[in-house]
């Protein structure tokens, strides 16, 4: 008898599948919003005195996407799990061995539900969630969205530059960055500062790193001064000269598409942005922030079925013994340290600590290794 392997039996589980994650993923979006949304509501209705119920409404709706992402994959697991035992105690998990359909092809409904769920919450979080935002900044709609407004001066920035550092505000006027109330500490070797400027405004000279500088205050040393001057809070103490300008030109290189949306979270940034910086030559920023956040959404789709899978093969293996609920507590605990793991490897890449590459795809990778052994160890040449 030749078993179809996307039949009824197929449509069946998937739907299953579908009813149990969309089930716990609604419950645990509903927490999740709820948490976001209590603190920033007063706010939110001071601002919206005509339709206060459709501001509310709407914010619900642009809030989402960042919320449900980071629950995908672990819903997943959860609902696999919880259809797996439901079928299991009902008896219709020993009605399909029953029926010849092999271990193997009982994967293909658990397949195709992680590459659409998975699918999902690649688009949700590639384009939804920094599509969301940017109508949340364009509106000024709640805390990140008027944090995060890029016409409002932001709070002072430190930039580590090729020769110094730079203090400064970042503000779009008309969809030009400008530098405000900025500070250019000049180094001549480690902790020898021979210039310093301050101004209330500079303007990048486009195609270049060369900007320039408004109504400030120059400070520098001459050649055969620099070993004695010194600098204190800003105020020279010893050696070295001082003028005020109206206009001067100054080399920082700086990229002005980071600068753009320098302070916002990475996940809060056009896909796009991510993708050029990523792949940029680094100018006064670190690219691991974006590096991994790119690699990180690539792996969305790949973590979503391996945690649908392993759930489901833990499941069929484990859930037919006598110790049913120290099975589940196991195959629990295996789904949440599978998800706490990716979130910390990806925190860790963000910060330099592990390759954009190992922070993203060891998880899933690892999950889909460990099922494989797991079948080979425990049901050997009934998985073939």
């Amino acid at each position: 008898m030749r078993l179809a392997p996307f039949g009824s039996y197929t449509r069946y589980l998937l739907r299953a599948y579908l009813q149990q994650v969309g089930s716990i993923l609604a419950v645990l979006w509903l927490v999740a919003l709820t948490i976001d949304i209590l603190p920033q509501i007063g706010p939110l209705l001071d601002n919206a005195s005509d339709h206060p119920v459709r501001v509310v409404l709407w914010f619900c709706v642009l809030r989402s996407p960042w919320l449900i992402v980071p629950l995908i994959p672990f819903a997943t697991f959860l609902g696999v799990l919880a259809t797996e035992y439901l079928q299991t105690r009902s008896g219709t998990r020993i009605l399909i061995w029953n029926s010849g359909r092999s271990p193997l092809e009982c994967l293909v409904p658990v397949l195709l539900l992680g590459l659409m769920l998975g699918a999902t919450d690649t688009m949700l979080d590639a384009w939804a969630g920094p599509a969301s935002m940017a109508i949340q900044t364009r509106d000024k709609l709640g805390r990140d969205g008027q944090r995060l407004d890029r016409s409002q001066a932001s709070d002072f920035q430190w930039i580590s530059v090729t020769d110094g550092l730079l203090r400064t505000k970042v503000v779009q006027v008309d969809g030009v960055v400008l530098l405000r109330e900025l500070s250019f500490f000049h180094f001549e070797g480690p902790e020898k500062l021979v210039e310093l400027l301050h101004a209330k405004e500079a303007r990048q000279e486009t195609g270049s790193f060369l900007w320039h500088a408004t109504d400030g205050l120059f400070w520098g040393t001459a050649e055969d001064d620099r070993s004695n001057a010194l600098i204190t809070g800003n105020i020279l103490t010893e050696g070295g000269f001082s003028k005020a300008f109206s206009e001067i030109d100054l080399h920082l290189p700086v990229d002005t598409l980071w600068l753009s949306v320098i302070g916002m979270e990475p996940q809060y940034v056009p896909f796009a942005i991510v993708r050029a910086l990523a792949s940029g030559s680094a100018h006064g920023y670190d690219p691991a922030v974006y590096r991994t956040r790119e690699q990180a959404v690539f792996a969305d789709t790949l973590l979503v079925i391996a945690m649908a899978v392993t759930a489901s093969v833990l499941s069929t293996v484990l859930l037919t013994g006598i110790n049913t609920l120290t099975n589940v507590t196991k195959i629990l605990l295996i789904g949440y340290a599978a998800h706490s793991t990716e979130r910390a490897f990806v925190l860790f890449g963000e910060n330099g600590a592990l390759s954009a590459f190992l922070a993203a795809w060891s998880v899933p990778v690892l999950l889909v290794a460990g099922t494989v052994l797991f079948l080979r160890t425990y049901r050997g040449a009934e998985w073939a």
